[in-house]
C-alpha cells in the first residue's frame, strides 16, 4: 500500500493522519500540506 503519510498535531492533541495514494499525488497539494 504505496503513499504518502502526512502525521500533524492539531491544537487539540489529536493526531491526525493523512495518507495519500501515490498514483493521486499532487506535488501542490503536498507542498500546502507541508507549509
Amino acid at each position: 500500500m504505496g503513499g504518502l503519510t502526512i502525521e500533524s498535531k492539531p491544537a487539540k492533541g489529536t493526531k491526525v493522519t493523512i495518507v495519500i495514494p501515490v498514483e493521486k499525488r499532487d506535488d501542490i497539494r503536498i507542498k500546502q500540506l507541508y507549509d
